[in-house]
């Protein structure tokens, strides 16, 4: 089917695969799909629902992107020694419900890379969490802004990293963004200057960058 500009559409329910490799647009409705198995890829469009969710598992897995990425308030998680790469992926907003979407990276090797997000909006009632744990990387090396709702960080564990190399501002200091690293994981946001709106916890072994704010909402 390939270059028909067809949808392959997935209803529901949860599912573990080997692999998917899709080259036409790839929509998921509902449920979650676990990938095991080497390279998994969608090189047309990616679409999911809120409160869909996709996990890469395994060392060897893989799941790429490449087309127009649709995800607004889905589930995210790269695990023991994964990758889920989402390199078109500019701007997400937390759409879900109870109890806010999740991004994260479990495992050391594993990585959730999205390197060409711009604009990362959290939940207006639930929080968000982003979390790199046991050696895990959450890379959102393009994140210059959290334009609204609340978000928390963490990063716990060993080679534990949450990249925020050039967030500047929150745009709504009413929500609060929680910045938590713990157990030799670190949390990089050398840009942030102002956390006006945001709260900073350091437990044994973390690393924060903290030598750049002029304010914050709490520590």
């Amino acid at each position: 089917m390939s270059g028909t500009n067809a949808t392959i559409v997935y209803t529901g329910g949860n599912v573990t695969l080997a692999s998917l490799r899709c080259e036409e647009n790839f929509s998921l409705l509902a449920g979650e799909i676990t990938l095991t198995n080497g390279a998994s890829w969608s090189h047309g469009g990616l679409q999911m629902a809120a409160d869909g969710a996709l996990t890469v598992q395994r060392a060897g897995a893989s799941f790429t992107a490449t087309g127009a990425v649709a995800i607004n308030g889905a589930h995210l998680s790269a695990q023991n020694g994964a990758l889920l790469s989402l390199p078109t992926l500019a701007t997400y907003t937390d759409t879900s419900g109870c109890c806010g979407a999740l991004f994260e990276a479990v495992g050391a090797g594993s990585a959730l890379d999205m390197p060409a997000l711009t604009n990362l909006t959290g939940n207006p009632t639930w929080a968000m969490n982003v979390r790199a744990l046991a050696g895990g990387q959450v890379q959102l090396t393009a994140a210059a802004r959290v334009t609204d709702g609340y978000v928390n960080f963490l990063a716990d564990g060993s080679g534990s990293v949450v990249a925020l190399p050039i967030l500047a501002t929150q745009s709504n200091p009413g929500r609060i963004l929680s910045f938590e690293a713990r157990n030799l994981g670190s949390i990089q946001t050398p840009q942030l200057v102002d956390g006006a709106g945001a709260t900073f916890t350091l437990r044994t072994g973390g690393s924060l960058s903290l030598g750049q704010l002029n304010r914050s909402r709490g520590f």
